[in-house]
């Protein structure tokens, strides 16, 4: 019998994969999305097509009205965008907290299987990842919200405490109504689709159109643990046989690196040696954020270096 599965914003970059990706597996999916920054099926890059049942529609009113079982709700509807989102409009950000609330209230009513909210590292202290130190990897239990006890500090702006209510949500709700809920924290993701508001597509489309100077915004110092689209997708589904309860995992590759090294492997690839331009005055976020994987390698080795990453998505680009 196939898997009944529901993604919420699925027309998104992550919600695109995981419906590729469950599809190639023989899964039923729904998708249900508003199309305010996701793009329709019929408008998905052809690697990426797969048969599913669209819906478009604002979350809030589809789920008052859906009593369908399902054997896995993916919840992937929430405000995105990159840095100028997260700094420049907090109150989308707010917005995806009524999201939340609202999707895991009916989760209660309708039991599904399994969950997979979509957290962040950005639920971590800030303090510790804007030193001007290297930094320090970033394990789960430093946001350990099954703990009796615990001390948290400042998450990254309204998006980090978005996704920290979120969790406090879904460990709640699993306790008390008998859920199992997954909690990614995937650091900062790509793939070659995404959204030009995020850094690493738009320095490959800087790159593959051979800009020179190349810019990047910030000091170009920053860091961050960058993991390929396909390895998180792949991580998350393929550690669901063993969820019980609500659990967190980080995703990423542990490694840091910086935006400038992103800026020298686009254009390496892109076959040009541009000049790469700093903009100090746009925003760059933390100094450092890479991930404490000690419990992902338990169960997932991420497969694509970021050498591999950046050529796929300066190659899909030249296309």
């Amino acid at each position: 019998m196939k898997q009944r599965v529901l993604i919420t914003g699925g027309c998104g970059f992550l919600g695109r994969h995981f419906a590729r990706y469950l599809a190639e597996r023989s899964c039923d999916i729904v998708l249900v999305d508003d199309l305010s920054t996701g793009l329709h099926p019929d408008q998905w890059p052809l690697h990426l097509k797969a048969p599913v049942h669209f819906v478009q529609a604002d979350i809030r009113d589809y789920l008052k009205n859906e009593k369908q079982q399902y054997d896995l709700v993916i919840h992937l509807a929430a405000v995105v965008g990159g840095r100028a989102v997260m700094e420049g409009k907090p109150a989308l950000n707010a917005h995806s907290l009524e999201l939340d609330a609202l999707f895991f209230r009916w989760a209660t009513q309708h039991k599904p299987k399994q969950i997979v909210y979509m957290s962040s590292p950005a639920i971590y202290p800030i303090d510790l990842q804007d030193g001007e130190e290297k930094g320090i990897a970033l394990k789960e239990d430093l946001v350990d919200l099954q703990a009796l006890c615990s001390r948290f500090g400042m998450p990254d702006l309204v998006y980090g405490w978005s996704k920290l209510s979120g969790e406090f949500l879904a460990s709640t709700f699993a306790k008390h109504y008998d859920l199992n809920v997954f909690c990614p924290r995937p650091f900062s993701g790509y793939g070659e689709d995404q959204d030009p508001s995020y850094p690493v597509p738009a320095i490959c489309a800087r790159a593959a159109n051979k800009e020179d100077p190349l810019v990047i915004w910030g000091s170009g110092k920053q860091t961050r643990d960058f993991i390929y689209v396909d390895d998180i997708v792949e991580a998350i589904i393929s550690y669901l046989p063993k969820l019980r309860g609500y659990e967190t995992m980080n995703l990423g590759r542990g490694v840091s690196n910086t935006f400038r090294d992103v800026a020298e492997l686009a254009a390496r690839y892109a076959g040009y040696s541009p000049a790469i331009k700093n903009l100090e005055d746009k925003p760059e976020g933390v100094k450092s954020r890479f991930a404490d994987i000690t419990r992902m390698k338990e169960h997932y080795q991420a497969k694509v270096s970021l050498e591999e990453g950046i050529k796929k998505v300066v190659d899909y680009l030249l296309q």
